[in-house]
């Protein structure tokens, strides 16, 4: 939502109709990785599945919107609407605000018990 607006208002100015659809197409994508990766993220839980946690996120999150990007980009009706410049838009924003809803689902590492003072035993 906070780039939409502007978004379109550049895609419309630059190349009319097709600008709409190429910010609105950008947005989508973009939103659709990001939310699965906050499913996986949710879906996927304990300390050993960190880096199936990591990689999943990464490839819905980066992935998709790249490969869709790179081919939404090579389509003759979307020519010259720098529809991969407002994905990169759309995901530099998404990011941001998806990092700090991902870590929520990050267990806090467990702190140490306190001391209560020395420990004195007796001979």
């Amino acid at each position: 939502m906070l780039t939409a607006l502007p978004t379109a208002y550049y895609g419309y100015s630059h190349s009319g109709r097709r600008g709409l659809l190429a910010a609105a197409l950008a947005g989508s994508v973009v939103l659709l990785g990001s939310m699965g990766a906050l499913i996986a993220s949710a879906l996927i839980r304990g300390p050993q599945a960190a880096m199936l946690r990591l990689g999943s996120g990464m490839a819905l999150r980066m992935g998709l919107p790249l490969a869709v990007g790179m081919w939404l980009d090579s389509l003759a009706q979307l020519s010259g609407t720098n529809v991969f410049g407002m994905l990169l838009v759309f995901y530099l924003v998404a990011l941001a605000v998806e990092t700090p809803l991902s870590l929520r689902f990050v267990a806090p590492a467990p702190r140490p018990a306190k001391s209560t003072g020395p420990i004195v035993k007796s001979v």
